[in-house]
């Protein structure tokens, strides 16, 4: 009796943690933002951003928002 396995299927992008640092925001919001588009989610997934403070986090929501 033969038995077909097939390989499991590999997700182009595997869940995890990607650290962009500097100090120029204009250049890492770029790359963020190319990164999002080069790789977008489903349309029910949730992405998460850890920023350093609370006014990092609302200037990114502005430049996300206006991308």
């Amino acid at each position: 009796m033969a038995v077909l396995t097939h390989p499991p299927m590999q997700p182009s992008i595997r869940p995890g943690l990607l650290i962009l640092h500097g100090n120029r925001l204009e250049l890492l919001a770029e790359t963020t933002f190319a990164w999002l588009t080069s790789h977008p989610l489903g349309p029910l997934e949730e992405e998460t951003f850890l920023v350093q403070s609370n006014g990092m986090a609302e200037w990114l929501k502005m430049a996300l928002a206006s991308a």
